[in-house]
């Protein structure tokens, strides 16, 4: 029999499912040098069998120890989800209730980051949510508030766990390698064929919102802790992102994922601290040019100590790279759509360790 802390189903205009247990205040690091103290945690699925909803089925975590954005961005991702986005009055109005109802928490002190997507808004600016009962979001410093923050995931989805493949976002990603230790990849075309070998449907993996960079960076150092390599080589991988010439003078810096999706995000700005280019990437090497090369594909950079990887932090920051040469990249990051699992979509008992899922 379900218990009533286990299941509830709330009908606020729309119907989402709501596993409860003892709650537990996830802690958010504020430092740059301790983020990454916890992203050996294990990565929560969210279970939310109804399809019925205000917009899509969604569960959410709350997290009502204060971060600023880029912490708060992280704590998300690294579990799979992303910052939740206020969609509208309606939607302000259900997390007030369930935020006094099950947290005990006055709804008139709750002030919450909301989420656009894409990141990031220009001029380092967030979204935030303050104490109102109307719904007005504003745009603060990303960097120089802190504040509380709910996580939003989507219902389950059939990734094959036992092949390696991992959820984000109704997708499945992937880490490949050519199943030599300390063989690379030839070219990007050679890893892209890795990961069409690994499924048909898959591909080299795209990127569309730092959310997705931030969870394909805990990817590869879960990696690294599972193989349990202390002194890792540079562990860097391929992914889709391109430039499709250098000649046409029209467009010389046109870009295009492999799997053709949209390029519509294209990180560019540092301020915020969400930039995933490595230094002053993309650059073009000019000693590559000289050879008549240019670098027009991309790896991203892992956990390394190792030459210029000897810092955490520049794990998950791109690399432009020639892209029929052989690289320091072990391996391809692949990604494929996800499949919905009616049987994952019934299965919504799991105990979930660190935070109350709604």
């Amino acid at each position: 029999m379900i218990s009533r802390k286990t299941l509830l189903i709330i009908f606020v205009g729309w119907l989402i499912d709501f596993s409860v247990q003892k709650h537990h205040h996830h802690h958010v690091h504020k430092d740059d040098d301790d983020t990454d103290n916890f992203l050996s945690q294990k990565l929560e699925k969210c279970k939310s069998p109804k399809e019925t909803g205000y917009d899509k089925s969604v569960c959410y975590t709350y997290h009502n120890q204060t971060a600023d954005y880029r912490h708060a961005l992280k704590t998300c991702a690294q579990a799979g989800g992303w910052i939740m986005q206020l969609k509208d009055q309606s939607h302000l109005e259900y997390i007030r209730k369930i935020v006094e109802r099950y947290w005990k928490q006055d709804a008139n002190t709750l002030s919450i980051w909301t989420s656009p997507r894409p990141l990031p808004l220009k001029d380092n600016k967030c979204l935030l949510h303050g104490n109102s009962s109307a719904y007005s979001p504003a745009k603060v410093s990303c960097q120089d508030e802190q504040h509380a923050f709910f996580c939003e995931y989507q219902r389950a989805t059939k990734c094959n766990a036992k092949k390696g493949w991992t959820h984000f976002d109704n997708y499945c990603y992937k880490i490949v390698t050519t199943g030599t230790p300390g063989q690379f990849f030839h070219n990007m075309e050679d890893a892209r064929a890795a990961c069409m070998k690994a499924d048909s449907r898959a591909n080299l993996a795209s990127v569309h919102s730092y959310e997705e960079n931030e969870f394909l960076r805990v990817l590869m150092i879960n990696r690294v802790i599972a193989l349990q390599v202390a002194n890792p080589e540079c562990h860097n991988y391929w992914i889709g992102y391109q430039r499709l010439n250098f000649v046409d003078n029209v467009q010389p810096n046109q870009f295009t994922f492999t799997d053709g999706s949209d390029v519509s995000f294209v990180p560019t700005g540092a301020k915020n601290g969400l930039y995933p280019w490595f230094a002053t990437r993309p650059d073009d090497a000019p000693y590559e040019i000289k050879e008549g090369l240019h670098e027009s594909c991309t790896e991203i950079l892992g956990p390394s100590k190792a030459d210029n990887c000897d810092k955490l932090e520049w794990c998950g920051r791109w690399n432009d790279v020639v892209c029929n040469e052989i690289h320091d990249a072990v391996g391809a990051i692949c990604k494929k759509p996800a499949k919905k699992s009616s049987k994952e979509h019934h299965n919504h008992h799991d105990d979930y360790s660190s935070n109350e899922y709604i």
